[in-house]
């Protein structure tokens, strides 16, 4: 197990037995206030290399299906997070002004980022049949996307470990 599994494991089993003894259901000793928590190093930073980025560029410019590379190359040139480009409405972008508003992101507060324009124009020849940028089946949000991202990242012959929010710190060291 990595070192940051063990420790969420540690931490709840010591609140477990914090509580227990605070109910009153438990009067012993916390077992787990001796055990020395793991140090973390589980940081992993991602980026593409020249080549790497090229077949990537390659496999999205011929990639049969439109909306899915538009997904990835999307992502590349914005840093957004998946889930921020699952909820990404039409309302939302102001092409005009190259600004996007995310509603409640990971850090919570509604933000406005100014966007390139290449990413603009990423979106702007997708289809709008639904409030998404990029819907799910039905047209509703998407939650999933893997299945593609494994079959991009294979066709361009990425490292099997690259992962989808590796294109997000690839953004962030360009």
């Amino acid at each position: 197990f990595a070192a940051a599994t063990i420790k969420h494991v540690l931490v709840l089993v010591r609140r477990l037995f914090n509580l227990a003894g605070k109910w009153g259901l438990y009067q012993g000793a916390n077992p787990v206030k001796g055990v020395e928590m793991p140090k973390l190093d589980n940081q992993v930073t991602e980026f593409l290399s020249d080549e790497e980025l090229s077949r990537l560029l390659d496999v999205l410019d011929n990639w049969p299906f439109r909306d899915t590379a538009a997904f990835v190359k999307f992502a590349l040139l914005t840093g957004m997070r998946r889930g921020e480009i699952f909820k990404l409405t039409w309302d939302a972008v102001d092409f005009e002004r190259g600004m996007i508003t995310l509603a409640a992101p990971k850090g919570g507060k509604t933000t406005t980022l100014p966007i390139c324009r290449e990413a603009l124009e990423v979106i702007e020849g997708l289809p709008r049949s639904s409030q998404f940028v990029f819907p799910g089946k039905g047209g509703k949000q998407r939650t999933d996307f893997k299945g593609p991202w494994q079959r991009i990242k294979k066709a361009a012959d990425l490292p099997e470990n690259f992962r989808f929010h590796g294109l997000r710190h690839h953004f962030a060291s360009t």
